[in-house]
């Protein structure tokens, strides 16, 4: 009699902990609708002063050349992407990082996006990561981008985007 009793319950015991193991793994799983949202702002003047946005922001760009004023981004704005042609050039000023995300993220065109000296002054850049787009592993354009990233006070990852 102990023998069977030990076996149901060593059943229930083994039923009761996958069932729960399934709801812990149903919580972590995310879906579609949980991803956040990203906010498509386009650009019909030539300055931007001002980027509201919550969380991610692409700039989709319409004039031939855009420049993004001090203090545009906000600190709840954790994702910055520039889209532009090889045409659209993007021009960053001085302090136009000033209020950013100490955790933000930037992708760029090669070619297109021009960071001014001081355009990342008076921010902790440690954590923030530039990705680049157009560029080979190792190129030497690859090495001048990150040097110009460095004078304009940049001091996190610049990391190539395929």
């Amino acid at each position: 009699m102990f023998k069977s009793f030990k076996k149901v319950l060593v059943g229930v015991l083994a039923a009761s902990l996958m069932l729960t193991s399934v709801a812990f793994a149903a919580d972590a799983a995310k879906s579609p609708a949980d991803a956040p949202e990203v906010t498509e702002v386009t650009v019909k003047k030539s300055t931007v002063k001002t980027i509201k946005s919550d969380a991610n922001v692409e700039l989709n760009l319409s004039k031939s050349k855009t420049t993004i004023k001090a203090k545009a981004l906000s600190k709840k704005t954790t994702s910055l992407v520039i889209n532009s042609s090889s045409k659209k050039k993007v021009t960053v000023n001085k302090d136009a990082f000033k209020n950013a995300n100490k955790k933000l993220v930037i992708t760029v065109n090669k070619n297109t996006v021009t960071f001014k000296k001081g355009a990342f002054k008076s921010n902790n850049t440690k954590n923030m990561k530039i990705y680049v787009k157009g560029y080979k592993k190792g190129s030497k354009a690859f090495a001048k981008y990150k040097k110009a990233l460095k004078a304009a006070g940049f001091k996190g990852k610049v990391l190539l985007k395929k």
